[in-house]
């Protein structure tokens, strides 16, 4: 176990490197200038000059890309062309935020999306199988800026039970719990359609095996047949893709956290893209891009627990 975590930590380096490379160049072959946003309107060329120098604009790529590593390293992601702010203690600020609204929407996601999918799987072709898919492909099809604008109109106009807006403190308050609800629910709908679905589709190929036949036969409670022998090897691929929307969740938060004004990265990094301000599109980038290798890591390391057939030489 110890050798293959090692491996796979070497493994996760060509990598890194390979999305640093692909966010630097893209950033500097994307259109627009900006030194020009940092200066004002009576500036001169010599000015221009003058910040491109300060910021090593002026240098070759390869220079800019050495000292751009370099700094990431150490994290620091220099200033923002907008704020002059350091663009790490800026994310360090905002990415609590973030990674308490992708927790809610991946809860609710799990617990919403994994029993659906038992309960289809188990009632094949009633009406719970159904509703059960048409949730799924519902909540799968559904745009997450769209069904936030739904989920405001609902329950934050009509009802009135749910703030539209904002936080008020971390999850484990009450009240700051009810902050992200809303977006919670916006974000975790969409992937708890594609777990009810990846769950349905495991779920039935796993009853209908030899094993769960002869436990049925010796007489073994349903409950215990269906979550302690099914529903562990069936959970093997439902993991992979819990690892992989938690990722997806990150990103997506970019526009959910637009929609409900929350202080999140995700809100910071659309203020920058429209601003192109380029320090905080690479930090932004290269951590989302860290975060969702290292969620990988951890799904693979999880299937030795699900399954102890699973040995990593």
């Amino acid at each position: 176990m110890h050798q293959y975590i090692l491996r796979r930590m070497f493994m996760l380096i060509p990598v890194v490197i390979g999305v640093s490379i692909l966010t630097f160049l893209m950033i500097h072959i994307a259109p627009g200038d900006p030194v020009s946003v940092m200066l004002p309107d009576h500036a001169t060329s010599q000015d221009a000059e003058l910040i491109r120098a300060r910021l090593g604009l002026d240098q070759p790529l390869p220079i800019q890309y050495y000292s751009f590593v370099r700094n990431a390293i150490q994290l620091d992601f220099g200033q923002s062309v907008q704020t002059g702010r350091r663009v790490s203690t800026e994310l360090f600020a905002r990415w609590p935020t973030t990674f308490q609204l992708t927790i809610v929407s991946l809860t609710i996601a799990i617990l919403t999306g994994i029993p659906l999918g038992i309960m289809a799987a188990l009632k094949r072709a009633s009406f719970t199988d159904h509703f059960s898919m048409v949730f799924a492909l519902l909540g799968f099809c559904l745009p997450n800026f769209f069904l936030a604008l739904l989920l405001q109109l609902l329950f934050g106009l009509q009802l009135g039970w749910l703030p539209m807006y904002g936080v008020s403190g971390p999850i484990w308050t009450g009240e700051g719990l009810k902050y992200l609800i809303l977006p919670g629910l916006s974000l975790g709908l969409s992937s708890a359609g594609v777990l009810a679905r990846m769950t349905r589709s495991n779920m039935l190929e796993v009853i209908q095996v030899d094993y769960i036949r002869t436990a049925r036969a010796k007489g073994l409670w349903e409950r215990r047949i269906i979550f302690k022998h099914a529903l562990k090897n069936a959970l093997i691929p439902i993991t992979t893709i819990v690892g992989v929307q938690f990722g997806f969740l990150l990103g997506g938060a970019f526009i959910t956290e637009t929609v409900f004004a929350l202080p999140g990265v995700g809100r910071y990094a659309v203020n920058a893209i429209f601003a192109r301000d380029f320090p905080i599109i690479q930090a932004v980038t290269l951590m989302m891009a860290l975060i969702f290798v290292l969620a990988n890591l951890g799904v693979d390391l999880l299937y030795a627990y699900l399954d102890p057939r699973i040995r990593y030489e």
